[in-house]
Formats: C-alpha cells, sequence, structure tokens
C-alpha cells in the first residue's frame, strides 16, 4: 500500500515537473528562433533607430560631444544591435539546456516509478 501511494506520488510530482519545464523550454526555444521577439524593450527601443542610439549613448557625456554621420552611428548602432540578439540566442540556448535535462530527469523518474506502481499492482 505504501509503495503504491509513494509511486502514485513520484509520479504525480514528476508530471508537475513537466508541466512546469516545457513551458520553460518553449521559452527558450522562441528565444534562440527569434530574438527580436524576447529582446528586453529597454534594450530594444535604445538600438531602435540612430536618434534612440546616439541619445542613450552620448547624451549623458560631459562636454561637447560631436554626432557622427549617419552611416557610422548606422554601423555602431546595428552592431551593439547583433550584440545584443547573440547575447539573448545564447541565453535562449542555455535555457533550452537546462530545461531539457530537468525534463528528461523528470521523464525517467515518472518511468521508473509508473513500472514500480505497475509491478506492485499485478502482484495484488
Amino acid at each position: 500500500m505504501i509503495v503504491r501511494i509513494y509511486s502514485l506520488a513520484t509520479c504525480f510530482l514528476c508530471v508537475s515537473m513537466l508541466l512546469i519545464a516545457l513551458p520553460i523550454f518553449a521559452m527558450g526555444l522562441i528565444q534562440s528562433l527569434s530574438p527580436e521577439s524576447t529582446i528586453h524593450s529597454y534594450a530594444y527601443d535604445k538600438l531602435r533607430d540612430n536618434d534612440k542610439y546616439w541619445e542613450s549613448k552620448y547624451c549623458h557625456k560631459e562636454g561637447e560631444v560631436r554626432r557622427p554621420s549617419e552611416e557610422v552611428l548606422t554601423k555602431q548602432r546595428k552592431n551593439e544591435l547583433e550584440g545584443a540578439l547573440d547575447i539573448e540566442r545564447r541565453d535562449g540556448i542555455g535555457l533550452i539546456q537546462n530545461t531539457l535535462m530537468f525534463i528528461l530527469t523528470s521523464l525517467l523518474f515518472y518511468v521508473l516509478h509508473w513500472r514500480l506502481y505497475k509491478r506492485v499492482e499485478y502482484a495484488r
């Protein structure tokens, strides 16, 4: 009787953990495949156009700072945007790796305890 309760409770916990881990895994997939859609709005807003980029980068510096040409500013902004998207993509891949280990462990424990439950039920 106690083994049945133990195995079913463990299976319930494993399913609960999977219900938590699967959406996190999906978020990691979205983050790694489409980082533009998950990047923080503050970072995206300041990298959206040259004027916002200039304000966020150079307006707080002391003294008179001459604004570079639009081509130079666009190149700097696009490089920084690419770097931010690469970081977002890398974070998504890390999230996938972490949750995948969690999912596989939960599945392993679920299968083992479900078999234990079936064995105890069959022996009954």
